[in-house]
This record gives structure tokens, sequence and C-alpha cells, in this order.
């Protein structure tokens, strides 16, 4: 298993440095939106040619497409298969073949970079495509025909390229942030990242140091009147079809970033997002995990960041028809996916409706006065969680509920959360503009964080395939699993698989529905690690 890092921080004793070379703004890309760019291409150079990009998925959805162009007989698709592989596929009159890689990137907390060159004309048939995450070369590769010398790989023909989808559909879902395309160069990924003094894989200024070719481009995605403005000096634009610059939940032009910096207002990082690997049992996430609907049923959703101190905001836009709803923080052990939020002692919830009420410890605390509130849609219900003082507030359109506390007591290390069937909801955790920011409360994102990690604790199993997220604050290097010993000895070390458990950037997931997962058993665990997550945002599995 290998772990690959990489990091917002730029440089200095912490990593940080004020004149440090900054993503300002990421895309997000909504499948359900069908939303993607194209651009027509002219004749260039189909042997040589690099990608490069950094994006964050959300979610698994089979051969979602990221860059394409053609169909049928002559294709070009680079993409990600039903098991988060990076996949590539082309097709053409000079022949056909594909490269897989053995690695998964399922990671929905981190921000990835990718470079992928092609360079036919090489005599070796494995230099002819080669693939860099997070500025390691991965050479073990399953599935995979390397082309023949001299390929016509489909890629820069007179025809019309994408991104985003594939020609004839499958839409991406996830972040995306500055894209080079260079043709008639295959450069390795030290052009276009490098390691800082902690040793974290960051991007670095390359735009003026790159020989773009006859189709090469530089997408920042920074200009909202024209998101597919190519900043290379070619002029090479491309059509930017059905994202949204308005603000509100709908937009999709956010300051979530692979890098860490101080934007002189509330910092700006890798941004939590709710976690499609903790949520609802029918809870359906979209719009860059930012978005939930669930139609059927109760189940408790938790954001992707947790907080044991500092004071913290986050808000929810209301949409379509308001059902049975509620917003709090839980531990990830108090967040039941198949029950209400607030079950458990360490679960805190306002359901916000009539006959409802604050929720701890599965008793009402309050079912009268301001906290029996019918909510509507265009309502912005904000949270501020105070874990110095172990305090939460409730905000209903600015206005603070209650006047006071709804809970104190607060302890360990809490997530945003949510539960409720018939409703929509639109989370935002500072990734654009809050409505009510209160005084002293924080954006949850990774400038903000701290470094403390947490190196062993305890889980309960459920003998699902979808087993239980362990946050760490951290990406784990080592980790022993038990359900007898406490602490974890020697003999109790795990093997990192995706399959099994599967490390991530701020913790684990066990992803298998015997192994380390049995139904109601208590697990003890104890890891070390190299990277926390406020300087590891990414990692890559085998």
């Amino acid at each position: 298993m290998a772990i690959l890092n990489n990091t917002g921080i730029r440089a200095g004793a912490s990593g940080a440095g004020g004149d440090a070379y900054q993503i300002e703004k990421s895309l997000r890309f909504n499948s359900a939106d069908t939303a993607y760019f194209n651009r027509d291409h002219v004749a260039g150079n189909s042997n040589t040619y690099t990608i490069s990009w950094w994006q964050k998925y959300t979610k698994t959805i089979t051969n979602q497409r990221i860059f394409g162009t053609g169909t049928g007989a002559y294709q070009h698709s680079v993409m990600f298969d039903g098991l988060n592989r990076f996949y590539l596929y082309y097709n053409s009159s000079s022949g056909s073949g594909s490269f897989t890689s053995e690695e998964r990137f399922g990671d929905p907390t981190a921000w990835y970079h990718f470079v992928f060159a092609v360079d036919t004309t090489q005599e070796t048939s494995t230099d002819r495509m080669k693939l860099w995450v997070n500025g390691v070369q991965l050479t073990d590769v399953v599935s995979t025909t390397y082309p023949n010398k001299d390929v016509d790989m489909k890629w820069n023909h007179a025809t019309t390229h994408y991104i985003g989808r594939y020609a004839s559909g499958y839409y991406w879902d996830g972040y995306m942030a500055e894209v080079f395309m260079i043709d008639g160069t295959a450069h390795d990924a030290s052009t276009f990242g490098e390691e800082d003094n902690n040793g974290k894989w960051i991007p670095k200024d390359c735009s003026e140091d790159l020989t773009y070719g006859t189709n090469g481009c530089y997408l920042k995605f920074d200009n909202t009147s024209d998101l597919g403005e190519d900043s290379s000096g070619n002029d090479n634009d491309f059509t930017a079809n059905n994202f949204s610059t308005t603000a509100g939940a709908g937009n999709d032009s956010l300051t979530d970033s692979p890098t860490t910096f101080d934007d002189e207002g509330n910092g700006t990082g890798n941004y939590a997002t709710l976690n499609s690997l903790h949520k609802g049992t029918n809870a359906t996430l979209s719009n860059g995990n930012l978005q939930l609907v669930n139609t059927t049923t109760w189940g408790t959703t938790i954001s992707t960041i947790g907080m044991s101190s500092g004071k913290w905001y986050a808000e929810v836009t209301l949409s379509g028809t308001i059902g049975y709803t509620a917003f709090g923080v839980s531990s990830i052990d108090g967040a039941y996916v198949t029950s209400y939020l607030g079950i458990d002692a360490d679960s805190y919830a306002w359901f916000a409706y009539s006959g409802g009420g604050l929720y701890t410890a599965g008793d009402y605390t309050d079912q009268t006065g301001d906290w029996v509130v019918d909510c509507a849609a265009d309502d912005v219900i904000g949270l501020a969680l105070d874990m110095d003082n172990g305090t939460l507030k409730y905000y209903k359109n600015d206005t603070l509920l209650g006047g006071d506390n709804a809970f104190t007591g607060i302890t360990g290390t809490q997530f945003f959360a949510t539960c409720g069937y018939s409703q929509t909801e639109n989370w935002n955790f500072g990734q654009r503009a809050f409505d009510n920011l209160p005084t002293g409360y924080k954006a949850l994102n990774t400038y903000n964080l701290d470094d403390t990690t947490i190196l062993s604790g305890e889980y309960e199993g459920n003998a699902d395939a979808d087993g239980p997220f362990v946050w760490m604050n951290a990406t784990p290097a080592t980790l022993r699993i038990s359900s007898t010993n406490d602490p974890p000895v020697e003999g109790d070390a795990v093997t990192f698989d995706p399959a099994d458990v599967d490390p991530l950037a701020g913790g684990f997931k066990i992803r298998n529905s015997s192994t380390n997962n049995g139904s109601g058993t208590t697990y003890y665990w104890l890891a070390t690690t190299n990277r926390a997550f406020k300087y590891a945002n990414a990692q890559s599995n085998e």
C-alpha cells in the first residue's frame, strides 16, 4: 500500500508562506447538471502530450469521464472505473489499448494531483504512457496494454475535446482545479509540482515556463464570466456548459483549494463537505457532496472534518418541500447512519419542525418556545459550535434562536451532522460566502484546522461492506486493530487494503463485512502517522 501525500501548505517552518503559490479557485462538476467543457481542437501532436490537473473526488460512478474525445472506433477517454482506479482507453486507426492503475482514488476528503504523459515515439513500451499522482509515478498497473511505437492516440485531433464528460455522456462528479494540456511535450510531475520544506507535494508556478503547443492551454477556472478562459497565451478557450456562478447554493465556482493560505478573510484550503463514507442509508449526496436529499427513513450524515477545539460555523440552505429534518453535531460513534441524530449521549440535534425541539441522549430537552419552529424553502440555518467552551448555538435567517446556547457540555471530537427525510439541504462550510458568520467563528477547512492527531480509539462493527469511518485528523502510517486487546499488540497489525481497511487523508474506513467488522463488536485501534490531515490532503491505495 502506497501513501501519497500532498498539502496546501507552501513554505516556512509550518509550511506556510505569504508569497506562496496559490490556487484560488476550484470548479464543481455535478453530473445531474450535465456540467462540462468542450472545445474544437485543430490538428496537433497525437503522439506526444501531457495532461495535468488537481481533483477532489466526491462519489463512485462507473466510468466517470474526466477528459474525452471521439466515440466508438476512434476515441480517447481518461476516466475512473467502478473501483476508483485511473483508467485510460484509446482506439484509433493505428491501434488501441488501455492503462489501468492498481491504486484507487476514492477518498472524498482529499485533493489529488494527476499528471498523465504520453510519448509513443519512445522505444520502450512502458515509457510511452506514464502516470504520476501527488508527485509519485505509479508503475503498478492492471489490464494495461501499452501503445505500439508511434501510435496515434486520438488526442489533439481536429475534433471536439471534452472536460468532465465523454462525447456521448458519462458526466463527472467532483471538483477540479488548475488544468494544463500540453501539445507536443511529455512532462513529468516535477514540471507542475514540488515537495515543500515538510516533504509534502504542492503545486508550483510553472505557467510561464511551458511551451504549450498548438492545442495547449492552461485553465484556472477563476474568471466567473468566462470559466473556460485559457491563461496560456494561446487563447484556446473552452466553452463552459451548465455551470452556475450565481451567488448562493447553486454556485459552482468555489474557494475549495488544494493550497492552504491566508486570504485575509476566513482562510482558504481544503474544505469540509458532507461525508459519502458516513451518511444516512437513504441519503443521496450531489453538488460536490454539499447537497443532501433524503426521501425515506431516518439516517445521520456527518461532515468530512471533525472538531475537538476552536470555534466553527456552518450553514444549511433549505430547498424544495421541507419535511422532517434535524441539524446538529455528533461524534462518529453517535452518528448512526440508520437512526436519529441526538439519540446518543454524544450527539446533539435540533429537530426543526412543529412538534420538534432539542434532542440529545435520546431525550427532548425543550419542546416549546423558540425551538418549535417550522422551516421553509430558502431558510438559512446556522450552526455555531464552540469546542473550547462546549456549546452549540443555532441561527435561523441570521437570528439567534433561543437567545443563548442550545446545548452545553459538548466534548470530544464532533462533526457537523444532519438527519431526516423528505427534505433537501444545501450545506456551506465556507467554500462560498456565509450569510451570517458570527464573530470569532471559523470556516471548516484545513487552513483553520489544528494538527492534533488521534492515535487510538475504538469503534463498533456493523457487519456491512460499508463499514465504520474512523477519524484520526491524520493519515495512518501503521494500524493495529483488535476486538480483545486494549490496546492492540504487535500481532494485531493490519495490512492496508482498499477492500478491507482503506487509509484516508483524515483516518481510515472499514470496507469489509467481516474483517474487523463483526456486528455490534467493539474494536480497539492503535495507529501511527507521519502526516496530520492539515498537511496531508491526499493519498492513494493499492
